[in-house]
């Protein structure tokens, strides 16, 4: 790949420089853990749902908002920016009892130590999701070269800085995913499990194995879905989850509310919104993104012996699908567009232009929205997600067609 986009061997003059940058870049993020920690960001919410888990008595006080704005209030922060009308009613803490377990430890701490923490846990999660796309891209890609891509993309440091939890999702996806083409699928399923403690995920990649028959994958998120469900029953006993389901309908309208704002929206129902064209349009190209995806990846025979263009598809379809989007999540895209890279030698002129088109765009979505003032009017990352997605449908998969058909003949 290096040798056709730069005229000398990348260890001569590329090389090098790579890893200087990746590393400055490394350092940078390492260098700014105590300002993201005392930023407060999302992670506030966060650490306010493992602090109500030590509660006593444990467990009762999750879902309680008087006791979320009990533990929010001593800590001199804008409540403006952390308490509003709908907090009134379902607290601040929207995840299931199996992730307030996860965020217990951290809630022990003080919310600077906890945050100092959690960003130093986002960089590790990082590092290690480049090990796994090293791997998946059969090392045709440098762990430096993924390591500046990652560090540099806007949605990985949206992550990092807010204290969120969806690099630790993306984590969890790519490791479900490397099992899975791998043909581990209880360990896929075991991985895709954990995606319990952030359901909106679970719900927009649990047809992935159904659809594939992958039924071992299957078989492992419930086992997964069952163990978690099962400790926190240990610890805390049923009414946790009984409260949480409770909640469950309001939580999953909860984008829908005046608090969320369009600018900080992804998802496909936020587009419909943006141009006054009704969730009923939205949920319909919902069902139509996902009735496509199926379609391809059971019946294009020919197609799918090529598990990157399958996992490419269901990766981005997953994001397209997600009810929940905002734009820390939708860093899935950006990785499915690097799987192709690893073929780089098999791929035709325009595929590899508009791969690399696709890629820079992805890239630069964020600073372009931004300095253009285009949250509403034309929210660039959602625009590269479904590109990217018909991309993968159409110059990508006719590619592995017609390399297919090569092979063959």
């Amino acid at each position: 790949m290096w040798r056709v986009l730069f005229p000398l061997p990348m260890s001569t003059r590329v090389y090098p420089l790579i890893w200087a940058l990746s590393a400055a870049c490394l350092v940078a993020y390492l260098f700014t853990i105590p300002y993201a920690a005392v930023r407060g960001g999302d992670f506030v919410h966060l650490w306010v749902g493992g602090r109500a888990a030590l509660v006593p008595p444990a467990g009762d006080h999750l879902y309680d908002p008087e006791t979320h704005y009990t533990l929010l209030e001593p800590l001199g922060l804008e409540l403006d920016e952390y308490w509003g009308e709908r907090y009134n009613h379902l607290g601040v803490f929207f995840y299931p009892p199996a992730a307030a377990l996860l965020y217990a430890p951290l809630g022990s701490q003080s919310l600077y130590t906890a945050a100092a923490i959690m960003a130093i846990l986002n960089i590790v999660v990082i590092l290690l999701i480049v090990l796994i796309l090293h791997d998946m891209l059969d090392q045709q890609i440098s762990r430096a070269l993924l390591l500046l891509l990652l560090l540099t993309y806007p949605a990985v440091f949206f992550n990092y800085s807010l204290g969120q939890n969806g690099l630790l999702s993306l984590g969890v996806i790519l490791a479900a995913s490397w099992f899975g083409v791998r043909d581990k699928g209880g360990w896929a399923g075991a991985w895709l499990g954990l995606l319990l403690l952030k359901p909106n995920w679970l719900l927009a990649l649990g047809w992935w194995p159904v659809v594939q028959r992958r039924w071992r994958i299957v078989l492992g998120v419930m086992a997964s879905v069952a163990g978690l469900v099962g400790l926190t029953m240990v610890i805390w006993g049923v009414e946790p989850w009984l409260t949480y389901l409770a909640l469950a309908p309001r939580l999953a309208n909860i984008s829908s509310g005046t608090n969320y704002l369009l600018d900080e929206q992804y998802t496909i129902l936020s587009l419909t919104r943006r141009y006054a064209i009704g969730d009923g349009w939205g949920w319909g190209a919902m069902l139509l993104v996902l009735a496509t995806a199926v379609y391809q990846l059971t019946s294009s025979a020919a197609v799918l012996h090529s598990w990157r263009w399958s996992m490419g598809l269901v990766w981005i379809t997953a994001v397209l699908l997600n009810p929940h989007l905002f734009h820390y999540d939708v860093a899935l895209v950006y990785i499915a567009l690097l799987l192709p890279l690893a073929e780089w030698n098999q791929l035709g002129r325009v595929t590899r232009t508009t791969l690399i088109l696709l890629l820079v765009a992805t890239h630069l979505a964020f600073p372009v929205t931004h300095l253009l003032d285009w949250y509403i009017a034309c929210p660039l990352p959602l625009v590269c997600a479904v590109l990217a997605w018909v991309w993968f449908l159409t110059i990508y998969k006719n590619e592995k067609l017609e390399h297919r058909t090569g092979l063959l003949s």
